[in-house]
């Protein structure tokens, strides 16, 4: 497994785009695909336990296609082709996520499978771009995901979009606060790609348009409203519990020092905040992608 690279981020900055051609994916409208070629994975002994290869597939192919049938200029890896490259990537880790062993090249050997159809991806664009993403790093880019999605549904909420759920906006803001805690608390590195990825979302999210009346009940002034460093380092001192709070000075030196920083982690592993509070719960925060229901 490889570690996430700035590249693994970008497709962040474009993620309104992804969010409507995973909606167009899932009703049919991005694109259809007779693949016949796809049957022939449920047969590799390799993907026994994919209930739906052939369903993860097709929509790869499709999404894949789309996106490098763009146009874009990929003379020296243009921005926005390391932005499909990134989201490309992202969403075969996440569909083939719990069926790869531990250390495998799952994701690799999926995308070899299909390289199989020598009309897959012809120009290879995506040979060294798609691979398996390391565990913590992939935890990491689900909470950006998780937050992207929901800044999303309190937009639709604001702009009378209709959100199929039908939960009130109150209920977005509170899932984005508590990812946002918890994903500040795993980032422990100021200098991380995550860090700086988590700052670009506070920016979005402070910079919802809203009434300020609250008609939608958003509470974007009062509950609604992103923790700010100082309350998670707070927050994080009681959670690891002991009779004196941590301070920020000690706080950063566990983060920033050289062997304090497995102290840290350490620590981070095996505190309450790690077997409880930080744990995606897969069933309430990830994004199922075939459930059109999430958007």
């Amino acid at each position: 497994m490889a570690a996430a690279k700035e590249n693994d981020y970008a497709f962040f900055k474009n993620f309104k785009e992804y969010r409507e051609s995973i909606k167009k994916l899932q009703n049919g409208t991005l694109s259809s695909l007779e693949d016949k070629k796809c049957n022939s994975i449920r047969k590799d002994d390799r993907f026994l336990l994919l209930n739906n290869s052939e369903e993860i597939c097709k929509d790869f192919k499709i999404l894949s296609n789309s996106m490098l049938s763009f146009g874009h200029d990929i003379s020296g890896d243009s921005t926005r082709h390391i932005s499909d490259f990134g989201f490309l990537n992202y969403w075969l880790n996440d569909n083939l996520r719990n069926y790869g062993a531990n250390g495998s090249n799952y994701v690799k050997e999926f995308y070899y499978k299909l390289k199989e159809d020598n009309d897959f991806d012809t120009k290879n664009l995506l040979n060294d771009k798609i691979y398996d993403i390391d565990e913590l790093d992939f935890k990491k880019l689900r909470f950006l995901y998780n937050l992207y999605d929901n800044l999303y549904k309190i937009i639709d909420i604001i702009d009378d979009k209709p959100v199929l759920r039908g939960f009130p906006c109150s209920y977005y803001t509170s899932i984005c606060i508590e990812n946002y805690r918890e994903a500040k608390i795993l980032g422990n590195d100021e200098s991380s790609f995550f860090w700086g990825a988590l700052n670009d979302f506070k920016n979005s999210y402070i910079t919802i348009p809203y009434d300020p009346e609250d008609d939608k009940g958003c509470n974007f002034s009062t509950s609604g409203k992103l923790p700010t460093d100082e309350e998670i380092l707070s927050y994080r001192s009681i959670v690891f519990g002991g009779k004196r709070p941590w301070t920020k000075d000690k706080i950063r030196k566990l983060i920033k020092g050289g062997s304090n920083k497995n102290e840290w982690e350490n620590q981070l592993i095996h505190s309450d905040i790690e077997k409880k509070k930080v744990h995606l719960d897969k069933d309430k925060y990830n994004i199922e992608y075939r459930s059109a229901g999430n958007f």
